[in-house]
């Protein structure tokens, strides 16, 4: 009985990509690392132990060596996870998938728009414009053989 049944089941059903992903570069004011944001379609069809997959790679590469991100990028519901790994001032770009115990069941991967460029490693990495004058937090600027004058003025921005 069991064979003769077995050629009418329905084939299994693969798990939907991400309906979204996005990349997040924080800004100097922000103590956030870069960050992806994902939502999940819903729907996983037959797939066991589903998980969100988010990888990272550096962007502009033929070949992309693509790393799994892990932590809460890992927890189906999660909606962002972080990446305080990432080198400074380095373009990466992001993909995710939801992951199934069958391979076969796993969704496509979705690749997040475009790649983000991370921030310079501080904010004196930037350069102010001129040759001879560090830039104040207030927009002045100083000579750079009177730094201190910046002290004042809300700290360097860049030199």
């Amino acid at each position: 009985l069991a064979r003769s049944l077995r050629p009418f089941a329905d084939p299994p059903v693969r798990a939907e990509p991400p309906s979204s992903l996005q990349l997040h570069r924080p800004d100097y004011d922000s103590p956030n690392v870069p960050s992806v944001v994902f939502k999940t379609a819903g729907l996983i069809g037959d797939c066991d132990c589903a998980a969100p997959e988010v990888q990272v790679a550096l962007a502009g590469t033929a070949a992309p060596a693509w790393t799994a991100a892990g932590g809460r990028c890992t927890m189906l519901g999660a909606p962002s996870c972080s990446f305080p790994w990432m080198q400074p001032d380095t373009a990466y770009r992001a993909r995710a998938r939801v992951r199934c115990a069958t391979e076969g069941l796993t969704s496509d991967w979705l690749e997040a728009e475009g790649p983000i460029v991370t921030l310079a490693g501080c904010r004196w990495s930037g350069h102010s414009g001129r040759p001879t004058e560090l830039q104040c937090v207030d927009g002045t600027f100083c000579d750079f053989g009177f730094g201190a004058c910046c002290n004042d003025r809300g700290g360097g921005l860049r030199c």
